[in-house]
């Protein structure tokens, strides 16, 4: 097993190494060179991500077959929905990159920013691959996985709430200005937080009406993504 994991992960390196060098150029280019330590830091949490992304899917080769290439059934909404909150993402770090790039080192505003933001980014993102971990049918998209035997899930982060992986994705929105030391970039990260609020209510209707449990679930887990609040 650990040899197929092992081979796993080998064939899935060259995704990782493009989604990786994407991120570099997307960061250091607009930022106008190398010399941005806050982007540096920021860089370092990805790597770290992208190694743990990269050893749950080797471990799960349908959850990676699933989250790369989904089956049947794909929800009309999210066909929009799920490119635009990812292109939000994106958004987010060019623009606050380029707000460094334009006006240059802010000294005590960005460390103090970063302070901030790189703790804030690390735990929305733990959040996003515990979700992972603990839930075998974690697509990329919204759809009812009649073909994967779906059943609702209760076990780790869902525990708190109903949609873990999306609470992640708004706590890193939300971290990437700060952990990059930029107001711009703030536009664009409320605009993905504000498509995953609109995500995680269409998919939580999705999932009451079509997956088996899930009634049942909600009535014990109140909180879609923040527990008291919503």
């Amino acid at each position: 097993m650990p040899i197929m994991i092992h081979t796993r992960a080998a064939a899935l390196l060259p995704k990782s190494a493009a989604y990786l060098i994407g991120h570099l150029a997307m960061i250091f280019l607009p930022a106008g060179g190398f010399g941005y330590p806050q982007g540096w830091a920021f860089f370092s949490l990805l790597l770290a991500s992208a190694a743990v992304h990269l050893a749950l899917l080797a471990r799960d080769p349908e959850l990676e077959k699933e989250r790369s290439s989904p089956g049947k059934g794909i929800k009309t909404w999210d066909r929009f929905l799920a490119p635009a909150a990812q292109w939000s993402i994106y958004a987010a770090i060019f623009v606050s990159a380029s707000e460094r790039g334009y006006l240059g080192d802010a000294g005590n505003f960005r460390t103090a920013a970063a302070a901030a933001g790189l703790p804030l980014y690390a735990a929305g993102n733990a959040l996003f691959l515990y979700a992972m971990a603990s839930n075998r049918f974690f697509s990329s998209i919204s759809r009812i996985q009649s073909d994967r035997g779906h059943a609702t899930q209760e076990g780790g982060p869902y525990r708190w709430v109903r949609h873990p992986g999306y609470a992640g994705a708004c706590l890193q929105l939300a971290a990437i200005p700060l952990a990059l030391g930029s107001a711009a970039g703030a536009i664009p990260a409320l605009a993905g937080i504000l498509l995953f609020i609109v995500r995680t209510r269409l998919e939580d209707g999705m999932l009451a009406k079509e997956l088996a449990g899930y009634p049942d679930y909600a009535l014990k887990v109140k909180a879609r993504l923040l527990p008291g609040v919503w």
